[in-house]
């Protein structure tokens, strides 16, 4: 008698036990850490699905790092397949928490209704949207990287969060709770961006500061958990703003931000002002 075939690719469930000891006693060193996470990354997506003594090691390996947020950060640690999981993860998270908002989904709603599809979602997006279009995409980009597909796992999440950055002003508008929505969203996207490329920073090949886009040792970073200035090497990403040229610019990240919230703010009053004259003048 045959043993049935597990959902996922067999060469997913895998979780060596020797390499979680070693990691969870302390006694991994850099290399062993870094296959211990590579192993994580295909596991994670499949976490719904895993055998028993697969899912065991993974919950060993959480409660030893502190919970799941602690095990994306650990996965970030590590350049390739573990950070665009981590990142992704990260996003799924956010779908998940925002996709039932009855703010979101009016937004949402109203989007489709200009734009069935927007950009990069076609094929993805069911024909209804409600309480569950946001999670049905959190869960197909989970899917994409479990089928070993993170490109487009990677393209699905940037077009969804340009999607909801469409979205966001209206939602905000609805419920203004939803305010911080759009400055996590532009740290999700610079963040996925980063991770797909090869060393899991944004790529190398040009050298100049931020007005490139690349990011450089030479640049500057503001840490909203420590409120301090830092350097390129320092804080998770997920806890800073930037990059900024020099350090005094860096100083004023909030400052920055709020000039910039105000004048998204500003636009989308003017444009709402604008719409309202054209209904009055038709």
């Amino acid at each position: 008698m045959t043993e049935p075939e597990l959902e996922g690719p067999t060469s997913v469930f895998r979780l060596d036990p020797e390499l979680l000891d070693a990691v969870v006693d302390g006694e991994a060193d850099r290399q062993a850490d870094a296959a211990l996470a590579e192993q994580v990354s295909t596991v994670l997506p499949w976490h719904a699905t895993l055998p028993t003594d697969i899912a065991a090691r993974l919950t060993r390996l959480v409660r030893h790092l502190g919970g799941d947020d602690a095990l994306l950060r650990w996965l970030d640690e590590h350049p390739g397949r573990p950070r665009v999981v981590a990142r992704a993860h990260r996003l799924i998270g956010l779908l998940d928490q925002i996709s039932a908002s009855p703010a979101v989904v009016t937004a949402m709603r109203e989007l489709r209704e200009r734009t069935p599809y927007p950009p990069g979602l076609e094929g993805y997006l069911v024909p209804d949207t409600d309480s569950g279009t946001l999670a049905s995409l959190a869960q197909q980009i989970e899917g994409l990287l479990g089928d070993d597909r993170p490109d487009d796992a990677v393209a699905l999440s940037l077009a969804t969060i340009d999607a909801l950055r469409d979205v966001g002003p209206r939602a905000v508008e609805l419920d203004p709770e939803l305010r911080g929505l759009e400055e996590r969203l532009l740290q999700l996207r610079r963040e996925i961006e980063e991770a797909r490329e090869p060393d899991g920073r944004a790529s190398q090949r040009q050298t100049s500061g931020a007005a490139s886009g690349v990011m450089t040792e030479e640049q500057w970073f503001y840490c909203l958990r420590h409120r301090r200035v830092e350097p390129f090497y320092g804080c998770r990403a997920l806890d800073r703003l930037g990059p900024y040229p020099d350090r005094e610019t860096a100083a004023r990240a909030l400052e920055i931000a709020r000039e910039r919230t105000e004048a998204a703010d500003r636009y989308d009053r003017e444009w709402w002002e604008g719409e309202d004259k054209k209904d009055e003048n038709s």
